[in-house]
């Protein structure tokens, strides 16, 4: 075909750019200023090999060269077989995902953070909205009894509970306390790791305390 362009050691065209040679990377485009790191440009390495885990394909961007050579990348690689899929920003950096234009969740170094541009924790998540929920985990498909403006909600098969498990299960390591339910930085529920409870005091003298 006149309007297809192929490359070293193409046997058939099978598309309008066809590259195929094992010479890496196999695709280069990149702008060519002659000052190196002015450059960017994203690259296509493919490795065969009869072993599946030695085969993989690499697609790299990198705005810092254009040669994909240094660690400050962009990385999505596929190995061969059953191999895992990776996305990777090689930089220090956040990997952020967005829809309609706008963020929408960031991956950093710290964590990951949700309705926030500043993670501090693993998972960080942040609802600005008063009308609208934070987290929803449920094991039904209705989604039975929908509190759209609670932060955590929790829901199992029906309103009243589940017959097939645990609802809500937190398991301590016997130091601390298991579970604290805190309000304006005062302490209302406790459960301590070897069952007293204390309700309004911070107290465990007995089996449970309320006050």
């Amino acid at each position: 075909n006149s309007n297809d362009i192929t490359g070293t050691g193409n046997i058939s065209t099978t598309g309008t750019l066809d590259v195929k040679s094992g010479t890496q990377p196999q695709l280069k485009i990149a702008t060519a200023s002659a000052t190196a790191d002015r450059n960017a440009g994203f690259l296509v390495t493919a490795s065969n090999s009869a072993t599946p885990g030695s085969r993989s394909v690499v697609v790299s961007l990198d705005a810092d060269g254009g040669d994909g050579s240094g660690t400050d990348n962009l990385t999505i690689t596929k190995t061969g077989g059953d191999g895992d899929a990776t996305i990777t920003n090689q930089n220090n950096a956040n990997l952020i995902f967005g829809t309609n234009n706008a963020e929408q969740m960031r991956l950093s170094s710290t964590g990951l953070g949700i309705g926030t541009t500043s993670t501090s924790r693993k998972l960080q998540i942040v609802q600005d909205s008063t009308s609208a929920g934070g987290i929803y985990l449920y094991s039904n498909a209705v989604h039975t009894g929908t509190d759209t403006n609670a932060l955590f909600s929790v829901r199992s098969d029906n309103n009243n509970g589940s017959n097939n498990g645990d609802v809500v299960n937190i398991q301590g390591d016997g130091v601390g306390d298991l579970l604290v339910l805190n309000n304006n930085g005062t302490d209302r529920v406790t459960v301590q790791a070897d069952g007293k409870i204390a309700i309004g005091t911070t107290s465990h003298s007995s089996g449970a305390n309320i006050t």
